[in-house]
């Protein structure tokens, strides 16, 4: 499938009508057709002469100053080279994210609190810099920002610090060092503390030998210029650049969707993807938020651990089946929660409220179900183990074993099994990602894509990561009779960008509300 232009308009949109109006010889057509630069020169520099009266002129003064002031601001974040009319499905993660923040500061918001969600994401460190300085307008704007972030220039930036920890899971949840900067530094308890003085380790050089490369010729991808890249195979490549320079137009929209389509995509030619048999995609698109998901069922796990319970003395006895440790079954689940272990209260003109099921304590199975044990344990049990205790617990069940220990090389290992998805963090979401599992026993000459792996993860997880990232890659032939495919569900056409959907690609508009200055209103952007 290609897109062309509309035969009628040119790919215009509009009507000859409608087209036929022209302000300082452009029509609407071809002044979005202009980048943000070229734009400010056409509404500053002249006279309308052409204006009927002084009255009209005034107003349409007016109107182009707020014009010129709104795209002011978009250069001043370094997105000058933008068109007006750049579709923003095209966007890269850091354009839009700047976006966002500059038309944050042209409503000229007074006396509002902002939670930035990782801001920044997607952003290249030179353009942290300019991130920040839209963060300080905004506060000396009267306004609160409160960011949740790694990035360890935006820590050192900040005026205050709150670290938690120390661990994560069951062993974070406390205050281990606050105030400036400094004391974070000096605190002893704290785990960023060493990465923002620089006393920690940094990982030196990923050891291996590149194997036969991809070449991508012609490259032609939204800001790509036909350019020819080699990818060698068998070692981890890092393709970055400032925003917008084309990274992810290079990665997904021309060698990921040549390899779905079968064919060059927005490019000339594309050489050496037959030498693999898989190609992984994972992105920073969140994982789906529900409480029926559990680390288990993402790992696939939960039927071998259901049938170990199917398979005990109680279970035959009872004539137990699977279906009966299914909390999504009428067999298993507590009818009262329908197998969430919760029940959300309804409060008129509040807040729904979530409270625990009274029937179950929060077990999400029936009496009948949490009768049957296996070494001494429950099936509700099982699910609040941890991915760490998990392991030793199914020891002697070496592929359940073996699946639990993928956590663990992802830093992981504190996530409890039965934990519902909707409650884990954005880093949390990237790593158990179930396209990225597959990832980590890749063995049989498969190629992996990744949209900013390191999103939501601090620098210590960071670095046992890579290194058991590339202690697993090695090229390896092309296996005969098995295609190239996009793991995990659905499909998407080639040419679309993917893996950009999430905090740094979202849409959502600003409230029509915060356009009426409210004292102390909050909005959350990611």
């Amino acid at each position: 499938m290609r897109d062309d232009p509309c035969p009628e308009c040119g790919g215009r949109r509009l009507k000859t009508s409608s087209l036929a109006v022209t302000y300082r010889g452009v029509n609407i057509a071809e002044l979005s057709a202009l980048t943000v630069a070229q734009s400010i020169v056409l509404f500053t520099n002249g006279i309308d002469s052409a204006l009927p009266d002084a009255r009209t002129a005034a107003v349409t003064a007016a109107v182009r100053g707020e014009i010129t002031r709104r795209l002011g601001l978009i250069r001043d974040v370094g997105l000058d080279y933008l068109s007006l009319d750049r579709a923003s499905a095209t966007l890269s993660g850091g354009e839009a994210q700047r976006l966002r923040l500059a038309g944050l500061l042209g409503v000229r918001l007074t006396d509002v609190t902002f939670i930035l969600d990782e801001p920044t994401l997607g952003l290249h460190p030179r353009d942290t810099e300019k991130l920040l300085g839209l963060i300080r307008d905004l506060t000396a704007e009267g306004n609160t920002v409160v960011a949740v972030e790694h990035d360890l220039d935006v820590v050192r930036a900040a005026d205050h610090v709150l670290d938690l920890g120390p661990g994560a899971g069951r062993e974070g949840g406390r205050i281990v060092a606050e105030g400036p900067p400094g004391a974070i530094e000096r605190a002893p308890a704290s785990v960023t503390g060493p990465y923002l003085s620089r006393r920690a380790k940094r990982p030196g050089p990923l050891p291996g030998s590149p194997g036969p490369g991809l070449e991508i010729i012609g490259a032609r991808a939204n800001n790509l210029k036909s350019i020819d890249v080699e990818i060698p195979s068998g070692i981890l490549t890092a393709v970055t650049g400032v925003s917008g320079s084309g990274k992810s137009s290079l990665v997904f929209d021309v060698l990921q969707a040549s390899s779905e389509a079968g064919r060059p995509v927005l490019c000339s030619d594309i050489r050496g993807l037959e030498r693999f048999s898989v190609v992984i995609t994972v992105g920073i698109e969140a994982a789906a938020e529900s409480a029926a998901s559990i680390p288990l069922t993402y790992l696939g796990l939960f039927d071998r651990v259901r049938s170990l319970f199917a398979a005990s003395d109680e279970a035959r006895a009872r004539g137990f089946t699977k279906a009966h440790f299914s909390y999504l079954t009428p067999e298993g689940r507590c009818e009262e929660c329908g197998g969430t272990g919760r029940k959300t209260v309804s409060l008129d003109y509040l807040a729904d409220v979530s409270v625990p099921c009274e029937v179950c304590a929060s077990a999400r199975y029936n009496r009948g179900v949490l009768e049957v044990r296996v070494s001494g344990r429950t099936i509700s049990d099982v699910l609040d183990l941890t991915a760490a205790e998990g392991a030793a617990v199914f020891a002697g069940h070496p592929k359940i074993a073996a699946g639990l220990s993928i956590l663990a090389e992802i830093g992981l290992d504190y996530l409890r099994l039965g934990q519902p998805l909707d409650t884990l963090s954005s880093g949390e979401r990237q790593r158990l990602r179930p396209r990225a599992l597959p990832l980590r026993r890749a063995d049989d000459g498969s190629s992996s894509f990744g949209c900013r792996p390191a999103a939501g993860a601090l620098r210590q997880a960071l670095r046992r990561g890579a290194y058991d990232r590339r202690r697993r890659a090695r090229p390896r032939p092309h296996l005969p009779g098995r295609a190239r495919r996009r793991s995990g569900p659905g499909r998407r056409r080639p040419g679309r960008r993917a893996g950009r959907t999430g905090k740094a690609r979202s849409r959502r508009r600003l409230p029509g509300f915060l356009h009426r200055r409210r004292p102390q209103e909050v909005f959350r952007l990611g």
